[in-house]
């Protein structure tokens, strides 16, 4: 049986406006949906020509963001050390590396990484989303950006 009031009472005012009553045994059964509505598309994109860490998004700290999408891009002369650029943020409380290019010593080299996700990733809120550019000598140019949405819940039980 079920023993909170106030979904039995949510049920009754939705399903049986008339005066029914449907007992709390039947609303044991129905399973209570919460709605999800995605808020804003949120794309983000910064350069550097240096070495060391850049924001490109801090998420929200009053609701979820999700990363649809991200790109990555390097460009370094034939006098550039061996070097890499990465995207990263916080998932479960945990830094995770989420794309990554490293590029040859003294090669010149134009990379590019485009990646969609089928699942967008849940972000941790009020984390930084970050790229680490890294090499030491000569000339190279960093492009970097995310796509995603935030959100907030809507719950069907104040209706």
């Amino acid at each position: 049986m079920h023993n909170n009031p106030s979904i039995v009472a949510w049920f009754n005012r939705i399903f049986a406006p008339k005066g029914e009553n449907f007992s709390p045994m039947v609303s044991d059964f129905i399973q209570p949906v919460i709605q999800i509505r995605p808020i804003a598309n949120i794309v983000r994109h910064q350069t550097a020509t240096t070495t060391g860490t850049t924001t490109i998004f801090t998420t929200p700290t009053d609701r979820d963001f999700f990363m649809t999408g991200l790109f990555l891009s390097v460009q370094a002369d034939a006098t550039a050390d061996m070097g890499s650029v990465d995207i990263s943020a916080n998932v479960d409380n945990v830094n995770r590396n989420l794309a990554r290019i490293s590029h040859i010593s003294l090669t010149a080299t134009a990379r590019e990484m485009v990646r969609s996700f089928a699942t967008p990733i849940k972000i941790d809120r009020g984390v930084s989303i970050t790229c680490t550019k890294s090499f030491s000598v000569g000339s190279a140019s960093f492009s970097m950006g995310i796509e995603g949405f935030t959100q907030e819940t809507i719950s069907t039980f104040n209706s």
